[in-house]
């Protein structure tokens, strides 16, 4: 057995061995690892050429890293060695690879992407068309400039108008700002970031699917002045954001700090690549544990699901599983279809083909009014409501309107479960205005915080001046705490004369929906995780932790893999921890 540290052969301390542990990281978020690795010093001059007198230096175990390589017959690993103590006599030291070296490393922790130059708006004035930025990502475009309302003034921003010829041309109050906000894509900033921070990428498999045309709405007005696309985003660092975008996009990150490469695959895909591995030769000393406790199992396919509270009334519309629960227990005000068509034809036999029809206010409206569907197929949840009533023109009387609930509901796989995922990537509240703009993102960024200060005598200064008085400030100020997603697939300008108000909005639909966004982990692969299989078994080699076990019959996935190594290599007795895989 060979270990490699920064090129040279180093020698294990005689007699001794370490475990080599290999997570797989659908369940831990790591990779491989090795519990301390003791390196003798005192008479061993290969070790003290590595690490020369390394008990005299006071020890950061994050700042001595070696680049290192485990090597036994067909077994091959490369990664970092890092020390974790040392005296005169030896030293100790862990060995990592893949992501168990990007979870230690902290190179992106103090980085953060509010405070990196990733650009900014593409132009500072208006431009005679609406159309010059509605184009899509697929078209070249980086941003696009889409009406939204300010919630704090209620004001349209980027207003735009149909005119008596029913051509789009720009409102007034967009002519008086004399400039736009923008709304870059998703792909666009991540890229930026990359690049800001001086490494190269590979979102290729981002490029070919839907989910290129992300957009990020958080945007600000135009009139504050703050072009740079860094200030929309929140106080993140370079690590958490890559961490959110995994949740997200439900997919892998791998960064690798020596070559400052960033790769990304989505976790469908992954499964397409798993190798199947057979265990044949099982120890006979083994336990398998049946457990009614399954909150330490920590598979991400059964993780529950959340995204962070959006903050804005519309969302306990659109967040109110409690609801759902509540009134499903009662079974009183519930009906549930199995499919669109099933319910489609129910509605049309209750109420005719376009819904219920307004009713008196001291009319029976009929019980089916007052239900809670659910529709199995789409996962769809909604009830009706009344909007409009004691018109004017129409008085005492109630219409009503369709309203979709629960459409980002969590997945709470087992409540008592700990292993959670919350996404601070949410989806944007979209809603309708009027008749004459349809449905625009609604925004709340915090308050203008750039304006002119008063100074110690009560005279205002200017901006550059109130922000030297300020101090030196330890980031920008920030305006939003999360990223804000849509989809935009773009108008082109040949599409100009046929769009309605609701078109220049961009897409929140079930694509959001979490049950959606992770039915396709690792291609829907189901364990269970009250029972847990613990073995020992013989193996020349040690099988990719990620692989579809077979043993005894039955398909497992594997938690992890542990070996001994010693001076002599590795052991061929090697434990592991399997789920078993739920077949349909």
């Amino acid at each position: 057995m060979q270990l490699i540290i920064d090129g040279k052969n180093a020698v294990l301390k005689k007699g001794s061995s370490f475990d080599y542990i290999s997570e797989n990281r659908s369940f831990s978020d790591a990779d491989d690892y090795t519990l301390s690795i003791t390196l003798p010093l005192a008479d061993c001059p290969e070790n003290l050429d590595i690490f020369g007198h390394i008990d005299r230096m006071d020890i950061d175990s994050r700042n001595i890293v070696f680049e290192a390589s485990v090597i036994d017959r067909g077994f091959s690993k490369n990664g970092v060695v890092t020390v974790v103590g040392a005296t005169d006599i030896e030293v100790k030291c862990q060995f990592l690879e893949g992501r168990s070296v990007q979870n230690f490393n902290t190179t992106f922790d103090e980085i953060y992407i509010n405070d990196l130059d990733l650009g900014g708006y593409p132009a500072s004035s208006l431009p005679r068309l609406p159309s010059e930025y509605l184009n899509d990502i697929g078209h070249g475009a980086a941003q696009v400039a889409l009406p939204w309302v300010y919630d704090e003034s209620g004001s349209i921003q980027n207003e735009m108008i149909y005119d008596s010829g029913g051509a789009l041309v720009w409102a007034q109050s967009a002519k008086d700002t004399g400039k736009l906000s923008f709304q870059p894509y998703l792909i666009v900033i991540a890229t930026r970031i990359c690049q800001a921070v001086g490494y190269t990428y590979d979102f290729s498999g981002w490029e070919a699917s839907p989910e290129l045309y992300l957009l990020i709405c958080n945007t600000l007005p135009a009139a504050w002045d703050i072009p740079q696309y860094g200030r929309i985003l929140p106080h993140w660092s370079v690590s958490e954001f890559f961490e959110e975008l995994e949740k997200i996009l439900v997919c892998e990150i791998d960064i690798d700090h020596k070559a400052k490469h960033i790769g990304l695959t989505f976790c469908n895909v992954i499964t397409e690549s798993l190798p199947v591995f057979k265990i044949d030769q099982v120890v006979d000393s083994f336990d398998s544990e049946i457990s009614y406790n399954d909150g330490l199992c920590t598979f991400k396919g059964l993780a529950n699901l959340s995204y962070a509270d959006r903050g804005d009334e519309k969302w306990k519309f659109e967040q109110c599983q409690w609801f759902i629960d509540l009134i499903r227990s009662e079974n009183k005000y519930y009906k549930e279809f199995q499919t669109e068509r099933e319910f489609l034809d129910w509605s049309t036999a209750s109420f005719g083909i376009l819904g219920p029809s307004p009713t008196g206010k001291d009319t029976e409206r009929g019980k089916n009014i007052g239900m809670l569907i659910h529709i199995v197929e789409s996962h769809r949840y909604g009830i009706w409501r009344v909007v409009y009533a004691n018109l004017k023109e129409f008085p005492n009387m109630y219409f009503y309107r369709w309203l979709d609930l629960n459409r980002f509901g969590n997945v709470i796989q087992d409540p008592d479960s700990d292993n959670d995922i919350e996404l601070q990537c949410v989806p944007a509240c979209i809603d309708y205005t009027d008749s004459e703009h349809g449905d625009c993102p609604f925004l709340a960024p915090a308050d203008f915080n750039e304006n002119e200060e008063l100074d110690a005598d009560g005279i205002r200064q200017p901006v550059a001046y109130s922000n030297l008085l300020k101090g030196e400030q330890d980031s920008s100020p920030v305006y939003y705490d999360k990223i804000y997603l849509a989809y935009w697939n773009g108008n082109t300008s040949d599409q100009e004369a046929g769009l309605t108000p609701s078109d220049l909005c961009p897409a929140v639909d079930k694509r959001f929906s979490l049950d959606n966004r992770y039915a396709p982990y690792l291609s829907g692969i189901k364990i269970n995780p009250r029972e847990k299989l613990k073995i020992s078994f013989i193996s020349s080699s040690m099988p990719s932790v990620r692989s579809v076990f077979h043993i005894k019959g039955r398909r497992y996935l594997c938690e992890k893999i542990t070996a001994t190594f010693t001076e002599n290599g590795m052991s061929q007795l090697l434990k592991g921890e399997f789920y078993p895989i739920i077949d349909d």
